[in-house]
C-alpha cells in the first residue's frame, strides 16, 4: 500500500468567506464576527504524522512563506512542531536534571545554579521565545554580580537545558550556541609559589593537633578533603606510600565519605620524614571513629578511624577549618593581613602562639632518602591566590617534587634545623 500523499501548504483568510453567487461566480464576503479581529492569514500544512497544523500571521506573504518553509523542513527531516516550542524551560530543566549521570555533589550544584540564577530569568519562558541577545545580557549581568565562575556554572545549566530541547525536537537550534553569546572566560589565578621559609612558618603556626595537615599537603599534594578523610590504615609504613582512598565531601548541609576526585583511588609516595611525623601524631593524638554515608546522603554508613577531627568528635568541616585554623595560620606567617577583630578567625588568632623555636638563618636543609643518600630539598610546595575581599584566600596545592625535606615535629621542635 502506497503512503498517503498530503496536500501542499496553503493559506486561509480568517476574516472572509467564499460565497457562491447566483451567477456561479465565487466572491469573498466579510465575516461580521471576525472582521478586523486578530491575525487575518492562517498558514496551514500537514505534519509528518498527517495532522493538520496551522499558525496565524498578519500578512498573506508571511503566512505563505512559513507554510512553504514547514513543507521544506518536513522534506529534509528537519521539521519541528511549533507547539513543542511552547513548553516552559522549567519543564525541560526537570528532565535535564534527571538525565544527568553525575555524583550527588554535582546534582546539588546544578540544582542550586538553576534555582538561584537560571530559573528567575528563564524558568517560566517558552523555550522558543528565548533569544541569544537575552542570554548574552543575562550572562554579562551575572558575571558582573557573581563573578565568572558562577556565571560559567549557571550557563552550563542553561545551555544543557536548551540542548535537550533541541534533541527532543522542541527547538530547531540552541540560542546559547549563537556567536553573540560569549561564555565567561576561564581566568587562571595569579599563583605565587611560597618559598620554604613561608611554608615552614605556616606549618609552625598550626595548632599541634592539626599541624600534620599542612605537612601532608606539602609533602604529598593531597587535596584538603582527602587529608580530612585519612585513616592510619591508609599509611603503608613499609612501602612508604599513602593510599588515597576517600575524601570528606559536603553535600548541601551534610557530609559523606566519597571516592577521591574523579572517582579514582591513587597511591602517592611518603617521605621518611613524613612517615615519622605521622607515627608521632598517631601516638600523641590517637584516632576517632566517625561514621558517614558513602557517596550519597542515603548511602550505607561507613565507619572510619579518622586522624583529624574536631573536639566534638566529628569530621573536620572545610569552612570551619579555613576560618579558624588555616587563615589564622596564614596571618601569623605574614601571608595575608590579620582578620577583622570581630571574626571567629581573629579570636582563634589571639589564642595561637608561635613556637618558641623558629627557623634559623640556614640554607635549605638536607634530607636523607630511603637509600641513605642525602640531597637538597625536593618537595612539593603550596601556593595561594588571594581574592579581592579582605582576608579571603584559596589553597592551591602545587605538586612539584616527590620527596620532602626535614619538617618540624608535631610538638613544635625544629629538629636539626634549629640549635
Amino acid at each position: 500500500m502506497e503512503p498517503e500523499v498530503w496536500s501542499v501548504a496553503f493559506v486561509k483568510d480568517q476574516w472572509t468567506r467564499a460565497v457562491k453567487q447566483p451567477s456561479g461566480e465565487v466572491v469573498r464576503e466579510r465575516k461580521p464576527a471576525r472582521w478586523g479581529k486578530g491575525k487575518r492569514w492562517l498558514a496551514v500544512w500537514h505534519g509528518p504524522n498527517g495532522d493538520e497544523v496551522s499558525m496565524a500571521f498578519e500578512t498573506k506573504i508571511a503566512a505563505e512563506r512559513h507554510g512553504n518553509a514547514m513543507e521544506t523542513d518536513i522534506a529534509r527531516g528537519e521539521y519541528i512542531d511549533p507547539a513543542a516550542g511552547k513548553m516552559r524551560l522549567a519543564e525541560v530543566a526537570e528532565r535535564w536534571m534527571k538525565s544527568r549521570s553525575v555524583d550527588p555533589s554535582s546534582e546539588i550544584q546544578y540544582e542550586s545554579k538553576w534555582r538561584l540564577h537560571v530559573a528567575p530569568t528563564f524558568g517560566k519562558r517558552q523555550v522558543k521565545s528565548i533569544k541569544p541577545s537575552e542570554i548574552a545580557v543575562w550572562l554579562k549581568e551575572l558575571t558582573a554580580t557573581f563573578g565568572p565562575s558562577t556565571a560559567r556554572s549557571a550557563f552550563l545549566v542553561l545551555f544543557g537545558c536548551l540542548e535537550l530541547a533541541v534533541e527532543d525536537e522542541a527547538l530547531k537550534k540552541n540560542p546559547a550556541k549563537s556567536k553573540l553569546v560569549k561564555r565567561p572566560p576561564t581566568v587562571d589565578p595569579s599563583i605565587v609559589v611560597w618559598p620554604d621559609e613561608t611554608v615552614d612558618a605556616i606549618i609552625a603556626a598550626h595548632p599541634e593537633q592539626y599541624r600534620l595537615i599542612p605537612i601532608i599537603g606539602d609533602a604529598a599534594g593531597l587535596r584538603q578533603g582527602e587529608i580530612f578523610g585519612l585513616s592510619p590504615d591508609d599509611f603503608d609504613f613499609e612501602e612508604r606510600v599513602i593510599r588515597v582512598r576517600r575524601q570528606v565531601k559536603k553535600l548541601g548541609k551534610d557530609f559523606v565519605f566519597a571516592l577521591p576526585k574523579n572517582d579514582k583511588v591513587r597511591t602517592v609516595p611518603m617521605p621518611d620524614s613524613v612517615a615519622e611525623l605521622v607515627q608521632e601524631h598517631i601516638a600523641r593524638f590517637g584516632t576517632t571513629e566517625v561514621s558517614l554515608p558513602w557517596e550519597r546522603l542515603d548511602g550505607d554508613l561507613q565507619a572510619v578511624r579518622l586522624m583529624f577531627t574536631w573536639s566534638d568528635g566529628k569530621q573536620i568541616r572545610a569552612r570551619n577549618f579555613d576560618e579558624t585554623i588555616w587563615k589564622p595560620s596564614l596571618a601569623l606567617a605574614g601571608v595575608i593581613p590579620p582578620p577583622p577583630e570581630t571574626t571567629a578567625a581573629a579570636a582563634t588568632l589571639s589564642q595561637i602562639v608561635r613556637p618558641a623555636c623558629t627557623l634559623c638563618g640556614t640554607t635549605t636543609p638536607v634530607s636523607r632518602s630511603r637509600t641513605g643518600s642525602t640531597s637538597r630539598s625536593s618537595r612539593s610546595t603550596w601556593a595561594i591566590t588571594t581574592r579581592a575581599s579582605h582576608f579571603a584566600s584559596t589553597r592551591i596545592f602545587c605538586r612539584r617534587r616527590t620527596t620532602a625535606r626535614v619538617r618540624p615535629s608535631i610538638g613544635g621542635s625544629r629538629g636539626s634545623v634549629c640549635g
